[in-house]
């Protein structure tokens, strides 16, 4: 019996087991040794009654523990105050022991606060204190670096839009933000230390974002991520692909119309994708297919042909030379007959056309790696269903052995500075920390695939 527990400085008196708890009685072993008021170490003290209380513990053979503690309280002597003993092994600021705290820590990074607080006999609201002290505590152990290449983009994860803060040079995930409002944004980047070292941001074509970067980081170069700029040519196309299809229906029964709708749906990727994607010898079928549609949908063709040219903006390596392929192609459709589908594409280019040509200036910069963050948050998510966001939030940004670190370079001056300042403990250490950059994107695919995350 008196090993049930395991805890130094207790003795355990009585065990009362029932159909889902224990209720064990246990008295302390040990006498204070000082006084906390006045740091009397004589131990002068005297006795001055008992005082009752119940602590929650980890659960035993799956039951849940409360221990009832009978807890002296002591007068001392030399400054006449009483005082109740002291229990290390319990929490300072709750009445469970420290291990249970530590327990429901870990636990809330996996489960439902109701879940933990059913299984151990704490309220559900105690847990949610315990995760948000937890994540402060590992928000406090984890500074990262501000990018200098930050990527800004938003992922739909429990029923709201999330803010994704990235660093593309790094290829790391820097932040995950509640929401993407600008008021949220607004406020994430007016605290960001090191914003004024942000060399370039990438972003889609969302106003709040560009205003931003201008008030907070305006010595930032803003590229327009280029996938969302070539996702709109492909829209472009697919609204000329509905028409062609609702067009193309016979004017029989039901059930063949069906099947000729379901027939563009199935060949829609092909469409979608590069001209040179499809191999004509080794993907024969699929390269008969295209060009048997295009050529008994002229409108179609109108439409496929002007998608490939505006991807082929991109791949010229000067701006210049893009920017003149674009006027061409803003020519070609601007006398086309498909003018009404490409009408967005030609709006967004118009409005943000610095933006997006920056990308020729700036290494060919994209958000691919953001967006391939934002594709496994969504699987970490459909893996955790209950996860709250804080949870989320957290298991993404903090878990082990994921981080990506770097010690800068021996900086020879700082250290002859500070030490002809006698500064060298608080001036240079401090300068030689070593760079967190944020969670490493393929280490995090790894350890979900390994089924560790």
């Amino acid at each position: 019996m008196d090993d049930i527990l395991n805890l130094d400085g207790l003795k355990v008196t009585q065990v009362q087991e029932k159909d889902n708890d224990y209720y064990i009685t246990v008295e302390t072993t040990e006498k204070p040794d000082y006084c906390p008021h006045c740091g009397d170490i004589t131990t002068n003290f005297i006795k001055n009654g008992t005082k009752k209380q119940l602590f929650m513990d980890l659960p035993i053979h799956a039951k849940r523990v409360g221990i009832m503690i009978k807890r002296q309280r002591y007068k001392c002597q030399s400054c006449f105050s009483t005082f109740v003993e002291e229990l290390p092994m319990m929490d300072a600021h709750r009445n469970a022991t420290v291990r249970l705290v530590d327990y429901i820590s870990q636990q809330s990074m996996e489960r439902t606060y109701a879940s933990i607080a059913k299984d151990v006999g704490v309220d559900e609201k105690t847990v949610r204190n315990i995760f948000n002290e937890y994540v402060e505590t590992l928000r406090n152990n984890n500074k990262f670096e501000t990018p200098r290449w930050m990527g800004i983009d938003e992922i739909y994860i429990i029923k709201k839009p999330r803010g994704v803060i990235a660093n593309i040079k790094e290829n790391t995930l820097v932040d995950i933000l509640p929401n993407r409002n600008k008021e949220t944004m607004a406020r994430y980047f007016m605290f960001l230390p090191g914003r004024k070292d942000v060399e370039l941001v990438t972003m889609d074509m969302w106003l709040p974002y560009r205003d931003l970067v201008s008030i907070y980081m305006p010595q930032a170069t803003v590229v327009v991520d280029k996938f969302h700029v070539t996702r709109m040519a492909n829209n472009s196309l697919e609204t000329i692909r509905k028409d062609t299809a609702k067009e193309s229906k016979p004017k029989s029964t039901k059930k063949e119309k069906d099947e000729i709708v379901r027939e563009w749906k199935r060949n829609r990727k092909l469409l979608l994708m590069r001209r040179d994607q499809i191999n004509p010898f080794k993907d024969t079928e699929a390269h008969l297919t295209v060009q048997n549609w295009l050529a008994d949908n002229p409108t179609l063709k109108e439409a496929y042909d002007l998608k490939e040219e505006f991807f082929e903006v991109y791949d010229f390596i000067l701006r210049e030379d893009a920017l003149a392929a674009y006027q061409e192609w803003l020519y070609k459709v601007n006398n086309s007959s498909v003018k009404y589908a490409f009408k967005p594409l030609v709006t967004a280019m118009t409005n943000w056309e610095t933006e997006i040509f920056n990308y020729f200036d700036c290494n060919r910069v994209t958000n691919a790696y953001t967006e391939s963050l934002n594709n496994l948050i969504r699987t970490v998510n459909r893996a955790g269903r209950g996860y709250s966001f804080e949870a989320l939030r957290a298991k993404m940004l903090y878990v082990a052995g994921a981080h990506k670190k770097a010690t800068p370079k021996f900086d020879k001056q700082t250290y002859k500075d500070n030490m002809i300042n006698n500064l060298l403990v608080s001036g240079y250490s401090q300068n030689y920390l070593q760079s967190d950059f944020g969670v490493e994107i393929s280490t995090l695919v790894d350890l979900l695939e390994q089924d560790k995350f």
